[in-house]
Formats: C-alpha cells, sequence, structure tokens
C-alpha cells in the first residue's frame, strides 16, 4: 500500500472511531448502530465493517485508542521521587482536571459501559490498579525522603486519591450544559489532591 494510501486508510478508520466515540457517548453502544455510525463518519457501511468487523471491535478499538488513567498518573509520578507531594498532587491535579474536560466523550462510554460489560470492567479495574500501584511507589520514595510518615498505609492513601479523582471524572462523564466545565474540574481537583497531601504528610496518630 502507498504512503497516499496509508494516510487515507487511517484517516478514514480514525473518522470511523471518531463518529462511534460521539454516538457511544450520546446513545449508548447497544442503541447505536453501524449504519448511524457511517453516516456519521461520511463512508459506507461496508467500509466500516472493513476496518471494524463487529461493533465489538469498535468499542475495543474506540477504549484502545483514548489515553488511560494509569498513562495520565504515570505521566506526572514517574521519575518524581525527588519532588514533594505537593507539587505533585498539584500536576496531578491539572492532569486530571485536563483528561475530565478534553475526554469527557470517552470517559462517559468507558465509565458507562465498563457497569456491565466484563471486558471493560476488568480492564478499568486493571487501570485503575496501576495507576494505584505507581502512586504508591511514589510515596514510597518520599517515605525515604522524610515527607511522608512511614506508618502510611500507602496503599490505602493511593486508593484514596485515585477513588476521589475518579468521582471527578464520573462528574466529568455525566450529561451537564456547561460548555467550559474546565475551570471547576480543575478547582475540585485541586480541593481533592490539597487535602489528600495533608492527610498523607500529617505525622501518623499515635
Amino acid at each position: 500500500m502507498s504512503t497516499t494510501r496509508q494516510r487515507q486508510a487511517l484517516a478514514s478508520r480514525r473518522r470511523i472511531a471518531d463518529a462511534a466515540l460521539e454516538l457511544f457517548a450520546a446513545h449508548g453502544v447497544a442503541a447505536t448502530s453501524t449504519r448511524s455510525i457511517a453516516a456519521r463518519a461520511g463512508v459506507s457501511e461496508g467500509l466500516v465493517f472493513r476496518y471494524f468487523p463487529t461493533k465489538r471491535d469498535l468499542l475495543d478499538g474506540v477504549v484502545a485508542d483514548g489515553p488511560t488513567i494509569a498513562a495520565a498518573l504515570r505521566d506526572v509520578v514517574d521519575g518524581a521521587g525527588a519532588k514533594p507531594v505537593r507539587t505533585v498532587a498539584v500536576a496531578l491535579a491539572e492532569r486530571f482536571a485536563d483528561l475530565a474536560s478534553s475526554e469527557a466523550a470517552l470517559l462517559s462510554v468507558l465509565i458507562g459501559e465498563s457497569r456491565t460489560d466484563a471486558v471493560l470492567h476488568a480492564a478499568f479495574t486493571r487501570a485503575v490498579d496501576d495507576a494505584a500501584g505507581a502512586l504508591a511507589d511514589y510515596l514510597a520514595e518520599r517515605v525515604a525522603a522524610g515527607e511522608v510518615d512511614a506508618g502510611l498505609d500507602r496503599r490505602a492513601a493511593a486508593q484514596q486519591l485515585i477513588g476521589g479523582l475518579l468521582l471527578i471524572l464520573l462528574t466529568a462523564a455525566a450529561p451537564h450544559d456547561d460548555h467550559d466545565r474546565h475551570p471547576i474540574l480543575r478547582e475540585e481537583a485541586r480541593a481533592t489532591t490539597a487535602l489528600w497531601t495533608r492527610t498523607c504528610t500529617a505525622p501518623a496518630p499515635t
């Protein structure tokens, strides 16, 4: 296949995936037909099946093409062991607010469909566990630096923050009338991470 044809094929696949994401987010996977996806993408239904033989393949492609929660967190914490918790927490708030704002449709599909789709649910659970593990590893480095109390249950603390940030993502995925919710999401994320920072860096009760 020539380079030009490869680019055209990739562009067609991208249009189909984008159309599927938009319709899945608006109507759910079960209520979305491949015909409607083809119409939204401006291609034939046959071309949809060429790239995505089943609607399951479409759903998997939409989810695989998007950013993950674990990747978003690792972007911040990987190699950040020398940075104080407050600095990393602020960066996490910004990253998750950006994710919630820019990927609302994808989050709506991922969170909504994972409630009934065992495969997506398992993938979502793995992503959350991976994110919590990365954050717990970072906290271990801050224990060694003397900033975080050695008695802190680092895994539980990491899961607590991930849970709080997931609530923000759930809010972003829900239907709303605001055209630009990013400032609100950012403030919510900052408040969540600020409280978590105080919990992590406070001396453990005696």
